[in-house]
């Protein structure tokens, strides 16, 4: 039953996805025929070569991209696939033929031999698909010309120190300033997912060098922990955020901190630079409500609600063509800028 209702999720997944990937092949084709005859310089090694056209590149984007698509529908075609033949797969208590009818009942067929569960040669499949799309997509965004930042926040992967929400902005801070540093950096944006995109409102409200804002799927306000402080730092310590058994040293600071750093007074600041705020319209975590407050402090933010997207849209292809579009906009901006 269990790989049954994950079949029947993977093929809901898998429709999501499509949509978006469609949504982005159909952009990447109109732009590719607006961007035919534009000259640029083709590259090699990272080195200039011949010249091409932009319209050719995205020609070779669109085709990647669509390879990608028809993978990940074939490898969700071969996953909707479910089982209740038993515990061991023998049908000591049902048929095969009661199997067949109640999976077709449901628009998936049955694993041709199944043990206790379907062999995952089909769920790796099907991941495998995701993980070389995100691989085309991280081209694009390359391709693009961003260099882009990555990090742990202090206390979360290999990093050290304590979960603090402040010490999670400073961070952030410290992260845009570094990049500054960096040569052939002409500028510095934010984007992050849930949290990460508060922190990054709050982080751009501080630094008025960061350009622009991009949150997705984000909270207006930690309001929730404030009013749990105790809850969350025990949470924070199951996770293994806060490592130390006398973090914090003053509790009543720490959790004041909570309610201290909200993104929507901070947006406030951020205007009238650039912000995208986006958020799934079945975000179980973030209310979608949110992100319309957000939205309305700033002003004139951009505001892209993905239908059917859930609060992991880090996941959908559709929320990073939005974020890719986005980005590609801001470029184009900051270049005419400098070039003025």
């Amino acid at each position: 039953v269990l790989d049954t209702a994950l079949a029947l999720q993977m093929r809901e997944a898998a429709a999501l996805i499509d949509a978006g990937f469609a949504t982005l092949l159909a952009t990447i084709i109109r732009r590719a025929r607006e961007e035919r005859d534009t000259i640029m310089i083709g590259r090699t090694h990272g080195m200039h070569a011949e010249p091409t056209t932009m319209g050719a590149k995205m020609a070779n984007w669109a085709f990647e991209v669509a390879r990608s698509r028809e993978r990940i529908t074939l490898a969700a075609t071969e996953a909707a696939t479910g089982k209740i033949s038993g515990p061991v797969g023998t049908y000591s208590q049902i048929s095969p033929e009661i199997e067949r009818i109640a999976l077709a009942a449901l628009g998936l067929r049955a694993d041709q031999a199944s043990t206790q569960i379907v062999q995952r040669d089909r769920h790796a499949a099907f991941v495998s698909a995701i993980a070389i799309a995100g691989g085309t997509l991280e081209r694009i965004a390359t391709e693009m010309g961003w260099m882009v930042l990555v990090f742990n926040f202090r206390g979360a992967g290999d990093s050290g120190g304590n979960f603090s929400l402040r010490g999670w902005r400073d961070d952030l801070l410290a992260a845009a300033a570094y990049l500054r540093t960096v040569e052939g950096v002409h500028g510095v944006w934010a984007a992050g997912y849930g949290t990460g995109g508060s922190l990054s409102i709050s982080a751009a409200a501080l630094d008025p060098e960061i350009r622009g804002v991009a949150a997705m799927g984000s909270p207006a306000d930690f309001d929730d922990w404030a009013n749990h402080p105790r809850l969350l730092l025990q949470h924070a310590r199951a996770t293994g955020i806060i490592r130390s058994s006398s973090f914090p040293e003053n509790f009543d600071e720490w959790s004041k901190e909570i309610r201290e750093v909200r993104a929507v007074a901070a947006i406030r600041s951020v205007a009238p630079r650039p912000a995208l705020i986006m958020h799934g319209s079945e975000d179980d975590t973030v209310p979608v409500f949110d992100a319309r407050v957000l939205a309305d402090a700033h002003g004139s933010a951009d505001l892209r609600i993905i239908e059917g997207g859930a609060h992991q849209l880090r996941h959908d292809p559709r929320a990073v063509a939005v974020l890719l579009g986005w980005l590609d906009r801001q470029r184009a901006a900051a270049a005419a800028e400098r070039a003025s």
